[in-house]
């Protein structure tokens, strides 16, 4: 399985919004790495709970592994 970036504003502790569908984009278990926009710092994370927030975007549960 292949590891995803996201580039974001700022690295969230616990929950985040991203664009995508939770059967094609998103999954519980899945490794995704955000990628702060001005640091270029990574944050990697993992996907504990997909919620579909309508309008083609999804909130993501997060926890550190």
């Amino acid at each position: 399985m292949s590891k995803k970036y996201y580039f974001i504003n700022d690295c969230p502790l616990y929950a985040v919004t991203l664009s995508g569908t939770w059967d094609e984009n998103f999954h519980p278990g899945q490794e995704i790495i955000l990628v702060n926009r001005k640091t270029r710092r990574c944050c990697p994370k993992f996907i504990e709970r997909v919620v579909d927030a309508g309008d083609g975007k999804c909130v993501l549960d997060l926890y550190y592994a």
